[in-house]
């Protein structure tokens, strides 16, 4: 299925951590919501950071970088596809986004084995498996998570706020101190990572 039109862009700030930061104690106290797992591939590019293109649940997931303002970044929903895919939804969304020009066949469709070889083929582009244990929790209007994440490199801590109002991640950030550090998204984190 893929994303509506009206799903609105959310403002986000995340830090990474070495993997014995506490960032549990950052959360405020009684608010947590809930624990989550869940193991995702990130397709990172080395040509750009401004695509977030990731395999989970089965779907093919696409958000694209929209704007910065100030510490937060603006990133847009643009594609929620279940898998397989077609191949002309893949080059579209996901494939352009990532600074890519391939040429697939029309009418193919690409399963999760598909999209791994053709990405496996392309120099300028890696798949990165990425296993995260999430807290989720509520800073005023904004949402909220504490999480651990491992790849094939290692382990960090990762905190993020996001809201669809940039004010409600200001205030939050402000609300627990990380308003002093820089800004980092997964494609750029996993982009240092892994090139």
């Amino acid at each position: 299925m893929a994303v509506s039109p009206h799903v609105s862009p959310r403002y986000e700030f995340r830090i990474f951590m070495p993997a014995d930061a506490d960032t549990d104690s950052l959360v405020p106290e009684g608010s947590a919501l809930e624990v989550a797992t869940s193991s995702e591939s990130y397709i990172v590019s080395r040509l750009t950071i401004d695509s977030n293109v990731k395999l989970r649940d089965g779907a093919l997931d696409v958000k694209e970088l929209k704007a910065r303002e100030g510490l937060l970044e603006l990133w847009q929903p643009t594609l929620v596809c279940a898998l397989p895919v077609e191949a002309r939804a893949f080059t579209d969304r996901a494939v352009a986004g990532l600074g890519l020009d391939l040429d697939l066949p029309a009418g193919a469709v690409l399963d999760i084995a598909a999209i791994r070889q053709i990405c496996d083929a392309q120099p300028s582009v890696v798949v990165v498996d990425v296993e995260k244990r999430r807290l989720h929790f509520k800073i005023g209007d904004a949402l909220a998570e504490s999480s651990t994440i491992s790849t094939g490199s290692g382990m960090w801590r990762t905190m993020a706020v996001e809201a669809e109002e940039a004010d409600a991640v200001n205030q939050a950030i402000e609300a627990i101190g990380l308003n002093t550090f820089d800004n980092e998204s997964y494609p750029a984190f996993l982009q240092r990572i892994a090139f």
